[in-house]
This record gives C-alpha cells, sequence and structure tokens, in this order.
C-alpha cells in the first residue's frame, strides 16, 4: 500500500491532468526518486536521464518498461531487453521492415485522412480521437501490418486497456489483462495463419526473417507484432491529439500553418518536443 503522504503519487489523476508541475516537483527536490507505490526509482534530471539509458547493465529493461508492467510480456518485446537479446531483436525486426519501402503508405494515409474528414465535414463539433485519430492510426497500422480491417475504436479501447493501470487498485486487474490477451490472441491467429498461407506483409516479413539462420519464434513474431499495433496505435493517436490541443492553444501559430503547409512538418517536430504524446506511457 502506497503511503499517501508520498510527495509524487504515480496514480494521481493529478499528474494525468497537468504532469508538468510535478515533473518540476522531481527534477528541483527529489532527483532520484523512490515511488513506494510504484516500487521502483524515478529519475528526473536530464543528464542522469541520458546516462541510465544508455547505461543498459546498470538499469535494465528486462523486468518491463511500464509503470504496471502486462503480464508475461517483459523479455519478449524491443522494450523489454537487453544487448544481446535487444541487439537481436532489433536487427530481425529492421530486416522485415528494409524488405519492402513503406512509401506506399502515404496516399494510404491520405486515404485514411480524407475519409474521417468527410466523415466530419461541416458539423460544429466532433470527437476528434473517436472520430478522426482512431480512424487514420488503426487504418494505417492495421494496413502496413496486413491485418483484415477491424472497428477502430474497439481495437483502441483494447490498445488503451493493454497499457492502463487500475489507479484505484494501484495496478493491474483482470479486465485490463484480459483486454491484452484478446488483442494478443487476435494477432497470434494472424501469425498462424502466415506461416501457412505466406502475404505480402510486415507480419508475414517478421515470420520470415532470418539472420545467419537465426529467426524470431512465434511468441516474439507475436510480441513484436502486438507491441507494434499497442505502442503505434497509442502513441500516434496521442500524438495526433496532443498536436490538435497545441494548435488549438496557440492560435498564432496555427493560423501560421494553415496558410502555408510547408510548414506543418517543423510544427510536427516542435509540437513533439513542446508535448510529447509519450507522456500517456
Amino acid at each position: 500500500m502506497a503511503d499517501q503522504t508520498e510527495p509524487v503519487d504515480l496514480y494521481s489523476t493529478a499528474i494525468d491532468s497537468d504532469p508538468f508541475p510535478f515533473y518540476e516537483i522531481l527534477r528541483e527536490q527529489y532527483p532520484a526518486y523512490w515511488s513506494p507505490g510504484g516500487n521502483f526509482w524515478v529519475l528526473s534530471r536530464y543528464d542522469d536521464v541520458f546516462r541510465a539509458a544508455t547505461d543498459w547493465e546498470t538499469f535494465s529493461s528486462s523486468r518491463g518498461n511500464l509503470v504496471d508492467e502486462i503480464p508475461n510480456r517483459a523479455g519478449g518485446t524491443l522494450g523489454t531487453t537487453d544487448p544481446p537479446r535487444h541487439d537481436r531483436l532489433r536487427a530481425l525486426a529492421q530486416a522485415a521492415f528494409m524488405k519492402k519501402n513503406l512509401d506506399y503508405l502515404v496516399p494510404v494515409v491520405g486515404e485514411f485522412s480524407a475519409a474521417a474528414l468527410d466523415s466530419i465535414a461541416g458539423r460544429e463539433s466532433f470527437d476528434f480521437v473517436g472520430e478522426f485519430s482512431t480512424i487514420v492510426t488503426v487504418g494505417t497500422l492495421f494496413r502496413l501490418l496486413g491485418l483484415p480491417e477491424r472497428d477502430p475504436r474497439t481495437i483502441r479501447k483494447l490498445v488503451v486497456m493493454s497499457v492502463s493501470t487500475d489507479k484505484a487498485k494501484k495496478g493491474r486487474n483482470a479486465e485490463l489483462d484480459a483486454a491484452f490477451l484478446e488483442l494478443s490472441g487476435f494477432l497470434t491467429e494472424q501469425v498462424e495463419l502466415r506461416r501457412k498461407n505466406p502475404q505480402d506483409d510486415l507480419i508475414t516479413r517478421l515470420a520470415e526473417a532470418e539472420i545467419d539462420g537465426d529467426r524470431l519464434s512465434d511468441r516474439e513474431v507475436i510480441l513484436t507484432t502486438s507491441m507494434f499495433v499497442v505502442a503505434g496505435v497509442e502513441s500516434l493517436s496521442s500524438f495526433m491529439s496532443m498536436f490538435a490541443l497545441n494548435l488549438a492553444e496557440h492560435a498564432g501559430a496555427r493560423r501560421k500553418v494553415a496558410a502555408d503547409l510547408s510548414l506543418v512538418a517543423p510544427a510536427i517536430e516542435e509540437s513533439l518536443r513542446f508535448n510529447t504524446s509519450a507522456q500517456r506511457f
């Protein structure tokens, strides 16, 4: 049970709403903070974080990279392994990506974006996440992976639950674990189908990727695919939402971007620096 007087409670909804004041408390008062609720150390100053990120022998990722780790995931994904296993997984995943140029996804993204925009055109209000960013994100990722179409909102709900925490319980619960099992079960079926009938898609390339006779195991293919879906849907959808929020709150910047579309790319970079979607994790 976490000490209710701890200065930074990781399960506080106030941190979700506005994390920046808590970042300042950590940096200025607790640069190396032991979280009783999370049962781990938190580093918050840039130099300390940089050193820790590059010193995997001291600061291992093998026990997971979420506040409350998804059961049976640690040790099987890029984000939850250390060298040399991490290097092996990364090399095989890169080999799968490099087998096909991804430029073909540009019109695919345009297709999903246009369809989503058409559905909300002329309306006074709409749900940006539910009716736009989720449609574009899930549609693009599923096309990349070669997955059959599924309702984007259902997929995003499963993804969000997969990486969420029960704040009242201060940890995972059965419903959250079941969401990840449902998602990974769907992807397991797709991997098994590719083993039997290879296709021109990323799942097949992951299953067939080989370096000096080394290939990914079925579990590694399934978990890697699951993490592409989970991390891709959540981080990309959150990025789009944060970008929209940042433009909404900075009208001058929004008007400049709208008047000169060549500013979109640098605006995206600045948005990521200013208020990154990675905070969702």
